[in-house]
């Protein structure tokens, strides 16, 4: 789970520092050395940790799932180009294959034992801005902006195929 914090987490956390590393040059004492590394260290720690799972929830948005929220302005930065960047290199690599442009997942139904084919998206190419919206399973979708490809549940897309504000990939 990643937890939410403010968009201006990291920059706090640099006045920190700076703050820090001011109070080193006024009188150097190896207690405020050792507050300075310390601090620093369990900042890049944070960070390195946020960064994996940004990078686990971006490979899943670019699986039709996208709903991260409470990101600080430089991860929202790195979330939104490594889901822009994992949907058109997978998009480049169907192509290339020849692949159809949807996934299939096999479930089980709920009734049955039998498995069951279901639907789970489409690739769309958004025309223009689409601001958030909720869609029908519930789930935060966008916002998207032009020229970006994305995976959206059959319904949505639909929608947006239909307002011209996208286009099948």
């Amino acid at each position: 789970m990643l937890s939410s914090i403010d968009h201006d987490f990291y920059a706090k956390v640099a006045d920190l520092l700076n703050r820090l590393k001011a109070e080193i040059g006024t009188g150097f004492s190896l207690q405020k050395v050792r507050e300075y590394e310390n601090a620093l260290k369990v900042a890049m720690d944070i960070y390195e940790v946020r960064e994996q799972k940004i990078l686990l929830r971006a490979l899943r948005a670019a699986r039709g799932k996208n709903n991260l929220t409470g990101l600080a302005d430089i991860e929202k930065i790195l979330y939104d180009n490594l889901v822009k960047e994992i949907t058109t290199r997978e998009v480049e690599f169907e192509k290339s294959l020849g692949a159809e442009q949807r996934k299939v997942e096999t479930a089980t139904s709920e009734t049955t034992d039998a498995p069951k084919q279901k639907d789970i998206g489409r690739k769309l190419k958004i025309l223009l801005d689409v601001p958030q919206f909720v869609g029908a399973d519930g789930e935060k979708q966008g916002p998207f902006k032009p020229g970006e490809v994305v995976y959206l549940p059959d319904k949505e897309g639909e929608l947006l195929i239909k307002r011209k504000l996208a286009e099948d990939v």
